[in-house]
């Protein structure tokens, strides 16, 4: 969501173009992904930037404390912009091109990994088993798809929060002509994947949550339940359409299949009939109708088949998701994580089909 980064990728733009860096990594060139925040560290960081031994994401320096290695897995490596996506290493062309030494990227490892057991002083600091085993895991995504159950090719699954992404499994690297869908490793080992990120979807009812729902949050504290319940509540006897009321969802721009990002949200069609539940209507819905266009597209254009994806939606956002006109058949999920039930799978190595669960789950 961070969007500093704009002028560094006017500078990316100048070393290499966009179809050639699509070609090669499989991303469209967005703030989203690691090389340009590498680069505005470089530039507003230098010394820090100079001091750095290795370049790690959040999760691969957590494994660096508990193992002493720095390594990282291919579908973490592969939002980096910075890695071949066909091949599934690093790519040298981009790392001469931005001047990156490969000694300060981690080593690449298939998802679900062994990197061996606990540091012993750790374990002895975090009161764990000396012979716990720690493995490489997956993107957020990338497991929620295994969580979901859809792991064989053509498989889809779909997981809201903030933002949300949906994932198609494929079994080879599969390039857009046009750029609008990213291309990137699947946490299935020897697996890719087809994610279009919509930026703004959960985050557009947290924002109406903390600018103009201070009421819906005393109510939620008084009754003990979570606020956007109060607020989906509320906006439930509101008409699909909202009334006319249509929200264009680029609050820090758009994502799939447009790539602006210059592209700002909207509130359109406001009267006086208007209330604040057409509000958190609109914004809900329009979440509902992006994956919907995605779905559409997927059948229509991306190269792939399917029938059938499994969606992770907060429970909140259900009466909204289920309802949602698709080209596809839905199974929702119950469970409010996909991911933590992917990564766990993929790291004792029970993620193939006949092993996962899919369909309607408890909580």
């Amino acid at each position: 969501m961070d969007k500093r980064t704009v002028a560094q990728c006017e500078t990316i733009r100048t070393k290499i173009s966009e179809e050639r860096l699509f070609q090669i990594t499989g991303l469209r060139l967005d703030p989203a992904f690691s090389l340009a925040k590498l680069l505005w560290i470089r530039q507003y960081q230098p010394a820090i930037y100079g001091r750095t031994h290795v370049l790690l994401q959040a999760g691969d320096y957590i494994a660096a404390r508990l193992t002493g290695q720095f390594v990282t897995e291919q579908s973490i490596a592969s939002r980096t912009m910075l890695l071949d996506v066909d091949r599934r290493c690093w790519s040298q062309e981009l790392l001469d091109a931005f001047e990156i030494d490969v000694a300060r990227l981690p080593h690449l490892l298939e998802p679900g990994t062994a990197l061996g057991p606990i540091l012993p002083q750790v374990a002895a600091a975090l009161d764990l088993p000396v012979n716990a085993l720690v493995v490489s895991g997956g993107g957020d995504q990338q497991c929620n798809a295994i969580g979901a159950g859809a792991v064989a090719p053509r498989s889809a699954s779909i997981g809201i929060g903030a933002a949300t992404a949906p994932s198609i499994t494929i079994d080879r690297p599969i390039l857009d002509p046009q750029m609008r869908i990213p291309c990137c490793c699947a946490a299935v080992p020897g697996r890719w994947e087809l994610e279009p990120p919509i930026w703004t979807t959960g985050a557009l009812l947290r924002w109406f949550r903390d600018q103009m729902g201070a009421e819906a949050v005393a109510a939620a504290n008084r009754q003990k339940i979570d606020p956007y319940e109060v607020l989906t509540a509320e906006a439930a006897g509101v008409p699909l359409g909202s009334d006319g009321l249509v929200t264009l969802p680029y609050f820090v721009g758009a994502g799939a299949p447009a790539w602006d990002l210059l592209a700002r949200g909207v509130l359109f069609g406001l009267s006086l009939s208007h209330t604040r539940a057409h509000v958190i209507r609109s914004l809900s819905s329009k979440a509902a109708m992006t994956i919907s266009l995605m779905a559409r597209r997927r059948r229509r254009g991306w190269g792939v088949g399917g029938s059938m994806a499994y969606i992770c939606p907060p429970r909140c956002w259900r009466r909204f998701t289920v309802a949602m006109p698709s080209a596809l058949s839905w199974g929702v999920m119950q469970r409010r994580q996909g991911a933590t039930l992917g990564s766990p799978r993929l790291e004792i190595g029970t993620w193939r089909p006949g092993n996962l669960p899919v369909g309607s789950f408890r909580d």
